[in-house]
């Protein structure tokens, strides 16, 4: 019975362990959690919508920015997490640049922010419903409710760091330290 009492007891503690060690959140600026991932799919680095996840890479020793395709949109903007949208086209080959400072935000706003990328040529839905009428832009979202929009293509010149500090305007922490 000891015995039976033991095992019961071990794969409880395993079960328990399994799931918190398995959950993946994300923290809110108001510390509130919510499972992001259940509005993500696999590794697509060819999606025209796609989140940057500051997550482990297979290989290295360091985390970094994986493009995790967004299955669930509406899920994901509902949820309460603060997003930042990243409107940009595949057509813009200039903003190749910008696209690797966008990535570098993800990960200095990791678990306060999660940053979405989509191509405005093959996701009409989402940049007709934010009036996206040219790239690249970017519109912080919250419960479905937009916050603030930063129109790069107002700017005659304007650097990565512009919009961080435009994040950062928004009560959302930049951690730059994070960069490494």
């Amino acid at each position: 019975m000891r015995r039976l009492a033991a095992v019961l007891l071990a794969l409880s503690l395993a079960v328990i362990c399994i799931s918190s060690c398995s959950s993946k959140t994300v923290e809110t600026s108001s510390d509130k959690t919510t499972d992001i991932y259940k509005f993500l799919g696999g590794y697509d680095y060819d999606s025209s919508l796609v989140a940057f996840v500051y997550e482990p890479v297979e290989g290295e020793e360091e985390a970094g920015i994986q493009y995790r395709k967004v299955n669930d949109i509406d899920g994901l903007l509902k949820s309460g997490v603060t997003v930042l949208i990243y409107f940009t086209s595949s057509m813009a080959t200039d903003l190749d640049g910008v696209t690797a400072g966008v990535e570098d935000i993800a990960q200095c706003t990791w678990g306060s922010l999660v940053v979405i990328k989509t191509d405005v040529l093959e996701d009409r839905d989402l940049s007709t419903r934010y009036g996206i009428e040219k790239v690249p832009e970017f519109v912080l979202v919250k419960s479905s409710d937009e916050i603030s929009r930063f129109e790069g293509y107002n700017y005659d010149i304007w650097r990565m760091e512009d919009v961080s500090d435009w994040v950062s305007s928004n009560g959302i922490n930049v951690d730059r330290s994070k960069l490494g």
